[in-house]
């Protein structure tokens, strides 16, 4: 597979030791779905990651819509016409310490092949539970796809150990945010609810796409409320995801994340 690393095609990319990434996670990244070679939900993901650089002050070398376009010509150099991934990473140039010596940020776009050309629901519902160990903090920091995942590793040990497929954490007021990798939603008596920003969740790209494509209360989430909710799903760029069960409590499968898959894949 080739990757672009500041606009050139490469094999492989080597980063130096005084790399900010490595150092102080001073970086993000952005993790896109590609149908027929084009990014999905492309607006979204330009607006995220442009807010995400002004958050940070990191200064790139291209506009932020000409770095999608270079996704999807590595796509295709990778011969990735149908369903396929992506990964950017953005970090800090330069050495220094805690304080940067430059704003100048520099990128690496990685292409993966997808087992599928459309959005699928998955068969057999997730089976998760709460994260309480860490909590995230209520900041604009926790909106976006910082380098600094510690929390979502933790969390992500602590699921490999209890055998579950993801796990729900909560902020620091004890209201749910989001799971490990994905940005989460409830139905309760036909309403659909999500977390506000407010409350720590990664401003979610397909989060955002359901809400501008469906009707969303956001609204804070509590654990005894989630446990009551009729139907439970996970979003991100790989799609949606029903939960089954959260501990001993099961929820039935409903039409209501079928729907949803349904009219991501008229997007296509």
């Amino acid at each position: 597979m080739w990757h672009n690393w500041n606009g050139q095609n490469c094999k492989s990319i080597e980063l130096g030791i005084q790399n900010r990434s490595f150092r102080y996670g001073d970086g993000l990244f952005e993790s896109l779905r590609l149908f027929n070679g084009k990014v999905f939900n492309r607006k979204n993901h330009e607006r995220r990651l442009e807010k995400s650089l002004q958050l940070l002050s990191l200064e790139l070398n291209v506009e932020v819509n000409h770095l999608f376009d270079r996704v999807e010509e590595l796509a295709l150099t990778n011969s990735l016409s149908q369903g396929s991934s992506a990964r950017i990473t953005i970090y800090r140039e330069g050495e220094g310490l805690y304080t940067p010596q430059q704003d100048k940020a520099s990128y690496v776009i990685q292409t993966f092949k997808e087992a599928t050309n459309l959005f699928l629901v998955n068969a057999c519902g997730l089976n998760v539970d709460f994260y309480s160990e860490y909590k995230k903090q209520k900041n604009l920091l926790s909106n976006i796809k910082s380098a600094n995942s510690l929390i979502y590793v933790l969390a992500s040990l602590e699921k490999k150990k209890l055998q579950l497929d993801d796990l729900l954490l909560f902020n620091d007021s004890e209201y749910l945010a989001e799971s490990t990798n994905s940005n989460l939603f409830m139905l309760k008596e036909g309403k659909l609810f999500t977390p506000p920003l407010t409350d720590a969740p990664l401003d979610g790209c397909m989060r955002k796409l359901v809400i501008d494509t469906f009707k969303v209360h956001q609204k804070s989430i509590t654990k005894d409320e989630l446990l009551l909710a009729d139907e439970i799903f996970l979003s991100n760029s790989k799609g949606i995801r029903w939960v089954g069960s959260i501990k001993d409590k099961s929820f039935i499968k409903s039409s209501y994340s079928k729907t949803i898959v349904d009219q991501l894949n008229t997007l296509i």
